[in-house]
């Protein structure tokens, strides 16, 4: 059972404790950023996509989840968090991974203290910060779940 699934079949299938870990049989492939300045969270427009997203990508080869959340932050949104904490291991599956599996992607959170201007990118359209509750229509489902399990 699904805790949520997007249009494109994609869909979160669980949320671990930080103390949990992630499952032995699945992978840690990447991470998502939950970046919070004063009451405002950051969110970025994939392009690609076409939705609203927290920032996150995939996990180079001799990088820590954690050094992956900042570095895709920075990369996507210009705003270099301050101390993350691990807040959770989602489960998802997509079914253009590729690997035909579920994988894991780490959930941190941290915060800025000011907004850095950032110039868009091929790969981002655009950046925002969004009160709760006030999160844009086209934001994709499984980031939107992933923001509420990530700030309970």
């Amino acid at each position: 059972m699904a805790i949520v699934r997007q249009p494109d079949g994609a869909r979160l299938v669980a949320f671990l404790a930080p103390a949990d870990g992630p499952p032995p049989n699945v992978r840690v492939t990447g991470t998502v950023a939950v970046v919070r300045h004063g009451d405002r969270v950051l969110l970025v427009l994939d392009r690609g996509r076409g939705s609203w997203e927290l920032p996150g990508g995939g996990i180079e080869p001799v990088e820590t989840p954690e050094a992956c959340a900042r570095r895709e932050t920075l990369e996507e949104s210009g705003q270099t968090p301050g101390p993350l904490s691990l807040r959770g291991w989602a489960i998802w599956f997509a079914p253009g991974m590729g690997t035909g599996r579920s994988e894991c992607c780490a959930v941190f959170a941290g915060t800025v203290d000011r907004e850095v201007p950032f110039a868009l990118t091929a790969e981002i359209g655009g950046v925002a910060w969004c009160a709760p509750g006030e999160e844009p229509a086209g934001m994709a489902l499984i980031d939107r779940a992933l923001l509420s399990l990530a700030t309970r």
